[in-house]
């Protein structure tokens, strides 16, 4: 996905907490990498770290909507649940952009809406 950082809000041991903004919305997140700089864009993978809970942090939403949005300390992403395998590695469509996530509990059937939250986004340059 690309993403436009819009700041750097400190360094922490594993990259850098940023403030972006990219064609769903704008987000805080780890970015992992060499430190960005601001007003640039950047190819990165999303990834949302630890194990999700159906129900508690991930939602099923009416409406179809590719959404990022923080609140706070939280992120928002809004997308269509384009798989989930037996392990829980489930798969969120953000757009033309996929976000692998960790899940446990009983999974909302494919193709349905969904909301995930989480303190935990991280951003990986790619590179390109």
């Amino acid at each position: 996905m690309k993403v436009c950082i819009i700041t750097i809000d400190k360094e922490v041991d594993e990259g850098f907490i940023v403030r972006f903004d990219s064609p769903y919305g704008e987000g805080i997140a780890t970015y992992i990498g060499n430190r960005p700089i601001p007003n640039k864009e950047y190819f990165v993978e999303i990834d949302i770290q630890g194990i999700l809970k159906w129900v508690e942090d991930i939602v099923k939403i009416e409406s179809n909507l590719n959404k990022i949005e923080a609140m706070g300390e939280l992120v928002s992403l809004y997308g269509t649940l384009e798989s989930v395998d037996e392990d829980g590695y489930t798969v969120l469509r953000l757009g033309h952009s996929i976000v692998p996530i960790e899940t446990e509990g009983l999974p909302y059937q494919i193709g349905s809406n969904i909301k995930i939250q989480s303190p935990n986004v991280k951003l990986y340059d790619i590179g390109i």
